[in-house]
């Protein structure tokens, strides 16, 4: 590539002290030097403000990044909010107690560059506790049931994104045309990775990267343990389910129709308190 493409890097940041600077941390120390960092913090109530402040006085000659601070509106409001204002031809996005590892960014800008009729990169990453002690290899195959062998062909990788959903926050690199093909998140979709995942894998436009490319946070706030929770993911797939089922084939139509109708059932009986 004569001219490297920016690479806006967006972190919805709420309530992530003990992590954030880890995060920022790990996206300076990436060695592709055309990236900017967005953050926005979603009406933080702990000291993520000042730990921002600070960092951003620190490194300021050697990463550029715009940092706000409102109100609370919530991750998917968030993220739209974040991808409005960003300036790069690729957009990485994760959760503020996540961080980069291997140095994976100029990989992956050179995969979008030789494939610009797919609008996602997805990869993969490793399994951490609140101490970084590592908890999984993969988060994708380890953590999560995913199949492997499947993630290599348009066909199969439908197949593992309707049916067999495990890929995590932090492991997507997008071209910003995808907000023009696709649309924004929806904000009222709980589940926001796999309802966008689902409106791209109907455009045949998502490519796997077989590469552990950040660190995924496990702890209280991101694993689905209790009933309201539960209900939560359920309804959202049965949103998205309805909203974007009819982009698919018909066998592909049926079975998540199925699939709907089977989670239906699910928060049926969790609302009744079986």
């Amino acid at each position: 590539m004569s001219e490297l493409p920016l690479v806006s890097i967006l972190i919805p940041l709420y309530n992530h002290e003990k992590f954030i600077e880890n995060t920022l941390e790990s996206i300076k120390k990436d060695k592709y030097k055309q990236k900017e960092v967005l953050i926005i913090n979603d009406g933080s109530n702990d000291n993520s403000h000042e730990i921002v402040l600070k960092w951003i006085e620190k490194n300021k000659k050697e990463i550029n990044v715009i940092y706000k601070y409102r109100e609370n509106k919530g991750v998917r409001i968030t993220l739209n909010e974040l991808i409005s204002l960003s300036k790069g031809k690729y957009i990485i996005q994760f959760s503020s107690d996540d961080y980069l590892i291997n140095n994976t960014i100029s990989e992956r800008v050179k995969i979008l560059e030789n494939n610009p009729s797919k609008l996602m990169l997805i990869a993969d990453a490793i399994v951490v506790d609140d101490d970084d002690n590592k908890i999984f290899d993969s988060a994708n195959f380890q953590l999560h049931s995913g199949k492997k062998e499947n993630y290599f062909s348009d066909k199969t990788l439908k197949k593992e994104i309707l049916y067999n959903w495990s890929v995590v926050g932090p492991v997507y690199m997008v071209n910003k045309r995808i907000y023009d093909k696709i649309g924004y998140y929806d904000p009222e979709i709980y589940l926001e990775d796999w309802d966008y995942a689902v409106r791209t894998i109907s455009k045949n436009a998502i490519l796997f990267f077989d590469e552990k490319v950040a660190a995924y946070r496990l702890h209280e706030n991101n694993t689905i343990k209790n009933k309201d929770a539960a209900i939560k993911f359920s309804e959202s797939c049965i949103k998205t389910i309805e909203k974007h089922g009819n982009k698919f084939s018909l066998k592909d139509r049926l079975r998540l129709w199925n699939k709907a109708r089977k989670l239906k059932r699910k928060v049926k009986r969790l609302k009744n308190g079986n």
